[in-house]
Order: C-alpha cells, then structure tokens, then sequence
C-alpha cells in the first residue's frame, strides 16, 4: 500500500505549506463587511421562511441538495479508475488531487458521525 503511495508520487519528504500558511489561507482572511444586524436579518429570514425568500439572488438551481458523502465518494473512485488508464503528467497530477479530495471526504464525513453505544438501538423492557 505504501510502495502504491510512492509510486503514485502522494507520499512527500516534506510539506508544500507551513503551518501559519495552512491556518491562514489568502482566501480565507478576506473580510467581509457586514453587520451583525444584517446578519440577525438574514437569519431571522432564513427560519421565517423559504430560502429564496432569505437570499434572493440565488438562482433555484444553486438551492439543490449537496450529493451525499457516498456519492461524492464514489464518484472520485470512478474518476480515479479512468485515469488510472492514462499515462500523462495531467492525468498523474489529477489523480493526486483526487486522492487528497477522497481523504478529505472521508475525514469530514467521519467528524460528522455521532457517537452512539450499542443499548441506543434497544429498548428496555419493564
């Protein structure tokens, strides 16, 4: 598995990023100037009705559903397996972005699970 890893060119002497750089993406610290107010507002709209209604210029496209973690899961898997059948620069690259896509899923479906004992699926009799 890990001589896959190596192979695959995903396993790395070192990091691309340092830690101040991970924690603060360019991206991330633009700020936004809005008010509490606004945002109370906002809120208050969303619970109050639809959310067209709370944010009218999202088209009802954008309003679908996310896919499930399974499908998005399944869906790396199945772009993976084609590119694995190429043998490019591009395909290689991709294929590394996918892989990293795919753990990341996996981590964030798995801190979205809620512990639960094994007496939560029984009930007690008097």
């Amino acid at each position: 598995m890990v001589d896959d890893l190596e192979q695959r060119g995903m396993l790395h002497k070192n990091n691309c990023l340092t830690i101040k750089e991970l924690l603060n993406l360019d991206e991330e610290s633009a700020h936004i100037s809005v008010t509490d107010n606004e945002i109370f507002q906002s809120v208050m709209d969303l619970l109050a009705g639809s959310p067209e209604e709370a944010n009218p210029e999202l088209p009802e496209e954008e309003l679908d559903p996310i896919p499930t973690y399974r499908k998005v899961l399944q869906a790396t898997l199945t772009l993976q397996k084609y590119i694995d059948a190429q043998n490019n620069t591009i395909a290689r690259e991709l294929d590394h972005l996918l892989c990293q896509f795919h753990a990341n899923v996996q981590l964030e479906c798995m801190r979205s699970m809620v512990p639960t004992k094994i007496t939560d699926y029984f009930t007690w009799r008097n």
